[in-house]
């Protein structure tokens, strides 16, 4: 009996972590108002929250607990409509910007939000949200993005 009632709790715990895991990977990590924006790839990091990580395309349910960052990619109709999308997650997350670099032909945002947690230092700040506009392209990334733009 104590065996019987025993697994029936180790099955409970197991059924709650994968729903967590489940919800996690269909949200959209970066606030609801990607509007008409057309996902154009996703990657996730794995093992360690710098480039060291390992870039993949997809996540297993093992893999899953080495999570350390993620990237998106989105496609706008215009530039103004992805300029609102940057400025629409940076409100949403509550994130303050670290600081800002120009890019051939866009620009990067480094911010820090802190409902997210965690993050890494770069020049002296803590950074947990990147976000990369050219034009009508934005990719958004956590911690930060690696493997290009």
């Amino acid at each position: 009996m104590r065996l019987r009632g025993f697994l029936r709790m180790a099955g409970a715990v197991c059924l709650a972590a994968a729903c967590l895991v489940a919800v996690r990977w269909m949200e959209n990590p970066y606030g609801k108002s990607s509007g008409f924006a057309l996902c154009a790839g996703r990657e996730y990091y794995l093992y360690s929250p710098s480039s060291q990580a390992k870039i993949v395309k997809s996540v297993s349910f093992a893999e899953s607990f080495y999570l350390t960052g993620e990237k998106s990619v989105f496609l706008f109709p215009s530039d103004l409509e992805a300029e609102k999308y940057v400025c629409a997650v940076l409100a949403e997350q509550h994130a303050s910007i670290a600081f800002e670099e120009e890019l051939l032909g866009g620009r990067s945002i480094y911010a820090y939000a802190p409902k997210r947690g965690g993050g890494v230092l770069l020049s002296g700040q803590r950074v947990n949200l990147h976000l990369v506009l050219r034009g009508s392209r934005v990719c958004v990334g956590t911690p930060i993005i690696f493997g290009g733009y």
